[in-house]
């Protein structure tokens, strides 16, 4: 593998990180993790998760701009797909 796909393929496993650990945190604020240890979110950190959601966008929406030929849609589709893979999730083809 040439650098400069080892260094996309760093950026995806980053991605995929952050979509895991975001997918984690959603997973928690369904009424079923109230029962676990964490308890109930508060107003408080439901609104930090979603600025934090919203900051996320607008960085991929900044980045879609100096990536000549991709919009801000194709880039989350694909740290998506890549991040569903490396969950070891099958994407479904729609």
């Amino acid at each position: 593998m040439n650098n400069s796909a080892d260094k996309v393929g760093e950026i995806f496993r980053e991605a995929g990180t952050a979509f895991n650990k975001l997918s984690e945190m959603t997973m928690m604020l369904h009424p079923m993790a109230d029962t676990q240890s964490g308890g109930k979110w508060t107003e408080d950190e439901i609104e930090m998760l979603r600025l934090c959601v919203h900051r996320f966008v607008v960085d991929l929406n900044k980045l879609s701009q100096h990536i000549k030929g991709r919009t801000g849609s194709q880039i989350r589709t694909t740290l998506r797909k890549k991040a569903f893979e490396d969950a070891g999730i099958q994407v479904r083809q729609v």
